[in-house]
């Protein structure tokens, strides 16, 4: 399933984003989003999550997401999106990554840099004989592999899936006094809080969950 989808914060700031989905219901998935820029903001303020649109493919569900960003990431100082149509498909996390686990990863990456380092020296005009135009270059192509690579072997996925079970994980509390206890998610509890006109102000995260 495919589906693109709203993060909320109480300041009016706002997050869109698309999501190869699990579950069979969308409203059950604890994915909110992978930020990079403002992913503090995701740790320390309440936010509600809103499902926009559900898709057959992925390509329909990031074109959805397209209209969505284009017209606002630039402009608009509550959009937190800072890039548009950057998005992978998330079958391609997938190659590479189950192929080979953590250790033989590591065991490649240390013999990739020995390698590298013994060339290097043998051959001393593989890094500081380049003019420094020819290392900014070498420097993006570098960049470039190293991002791709990052999302082929899985990587990045894998950031996404821990960043999303962490939030999922905690847990706040409602402080009103003139209201019982109620433990959720941070969007659960908006939730719950807005329909009973609490101000999401009274709340406290439990730092023990």
């Amino acid at each position: 399933m495919f589906y693109t989808y709203k993060i909320l914060f109480d300041d009016g700031c706002y997050y869109y984003g698309v999501r190869k989905s699990p579950c069979s219901n969308p409203e059950k998935d604890p994915y909110v989003g992978s930020p990079v820029t403002f992913k503090e903001k995701w740790k320390q303020e309440p936010f509600e999550k809103i499902i926009l649109n559900v898709f057959d493919t992925w390509e329909e569900a990031i074109q959805a997401e397209i209209k969505l960003i284009e017209p606002v990431y630039k402009s608009d100082e509550k959009c937190l999106n800072r890039n548009c149509n950057k998005a992978v498909h998330p079958d391609l996390c997938k190659i590479g990554g189950s192929k080979k686990d953590s250790v033989k990863r590591k065991q490649d990456a240390s013999k990739g840099g020995i390698k590298a380092s013994v060339t290097n020296k043998i051959n001393g005009t593989a890094i500081f004989g380049m003019s420094a135009e020819d290392r900014t270059k070498a420097g993006i192509k570098g960049g470039k592999t190293s991002g791709r690579n990052n999302v082929l072997n899985g990587h990045l996925d894998r950031i996404r899936s821990a960043a999303a079970a962490k939030q999922h994980a905690q847990r706040w509390m409602n402080t009103h006094p003139e209201h019982p206890t109620y433990v959720s998610t941070a969007c659960g509890l908006s939730s719950w809080q807005r329909k009973r006109n609490i101000p999401t102000t009274y709340r406290r995260q439990l730092k023990d969950q």
